[in-house]
């Protein structure tokens, strides 16, 4: 950092703020300034209908295993709770599509930011990784989310935790994940 006059840092100075201890531990010794949330998406960028087409949209990431693993869980809890879903399953440079025998559920490897956007909107609920990235998208479109934090990623937990406790996203850990619970907790 001491290469730099000045280090910027995505996320809100105060009590209001996205990263909690992660930014706002010590004090810096160094010139620096809080600039605010980054995310490809901007406030007031969704159109939020009444009524939404899906129940959520499922947003995959993160290292294999453990990708996959999340995958199977979400898939079989989508079909144990007859939701209607979708599915993003962050893999760009797969060519072949997962084929799933149930209508109500559409799966995508990878969108453009405007067909991503679209499907956010058109759905009441994001379930996604707690990484910071889906963290900062989520609070700048105003989404009600579930955070899964993924297995033995610290900064992810730790967000997770965070976002639960102040009451902005609900969390669960994957080991124990239950979509059901989950729903029910965030519309409590």
């Amino acid at each position: 950092i001491s290469n730099f006059t000045e280090c910027w840092i995505p996320d809100e100075e105060g009590e209001s703020n996205l990263s909690g201890d992660l930014s706002h531990l010590k004090p810096f010794g160094y010139p620096h300034k809080f600039i605010g949330p980054l995310s490809r998406f901007s406030k007031g960028q969704l159109n939020n209908p009444e009524k939404f087409e899906y129940d959520i949209i499922t947003i995959l990431s993160g290292p294999e295993p453990q990708r996959t693993i999340f995958e199977n869980l979400v898939l079989e809890q989508i079909k144990i709770n007859e939701l209607k879903a979708v599915v993003v399953r962050g893999l760009p440079n797969e060519k072949q599509e997962l084929s799933i025998d149930n209508s109500k559920v559409k799966i995508f490897n990878h969108l453009s930011t405007e067909k991503f956007l679209e499907y956010i909107e058109r759905s009441k609920i994001v379930v996604c990784r707690a990484g910071y990235t889906s963290i900062m998208d989520l609070s700048t479109l105003d989404k009600k989310g579930i955070l899964v934090p993924t297995p033995g990623q610290t900064e992810q937990e730790y967000l997770a935790e965070y976002h639960l406790n102040k009451g902005n996203f609900y969390s669960q850990k994957q080991g124990v994940f239950d979509l059901k619970e989950c729903l029910i907790k965030l519309e409590a």
